[in-house]
């Protein structure tokens, strides 16, 4: 059974299993030294945090950064390629907006890579645009923004 859970801190381990696991299915590598460094230790560097769960295995992550009292950034939204095509992604993403919208943010923000096409897809379905680079990420080539509600 599927489910989306708030992170708690016994699972942090299980998270960098995952994105060791997960990012090189989109070519990327968990770099838990460098760009991924936030991601050992969720707890203090996350405003908030989600896991989507196949039974007792982490098969998903998204996650909330503040930037300031008007907007924050989506961090962290990976899926298990062979969970593609099932909405799940949608179901992590809207968590994350959901989210957002209730702590009042004006604007959410996101960066990718041009290679993460479905991704890009599903952002822009959602309401995402593009937009210029907003932090000094030397990693990412796309950068996005969304007006919340």
């Amino acid at each position: 059974m599927i489910k989306l859970i708030t992170f708690k801190r016994k699972m942090q381990n299980g998270v960098s299993v995952f994105l060791e696991k997960c990012l090189p299915e989109s070519g990327r590598i968990f770099d838990p030294q460098g760009k991924h460094i936030i991601a050992k230790d969720i707890r203090n560097n996350y405003e908030k945090f989600w896991c989507l769960k196949d039974g007792k295995n982490i098969i998903g992550t998204v996650g909330i950064l503040k930037m300031d009292k008007d907007n924050c950034e989506l961090k962290t939204l990976y899926l298990y390629g062979k969970y593609h095509g099932k909405k799940l992604g949608l179901k992590l993403l809207n968590k994350a907006v959901r989210y957002a919208n209730k702590k009042g943010y004006k604007t959410m923000y996101l960066q990718t890579l041009t290679t993460s096409q479905n991704a890009i897809n599903l952002y822009k379905k959602f309401g995402f645009c593009c937009t210029e680079k907003y932090n000094n990420s030397n990693t990412a080539d796309v950068y996005m923004k969304m007006y919340l509600k």
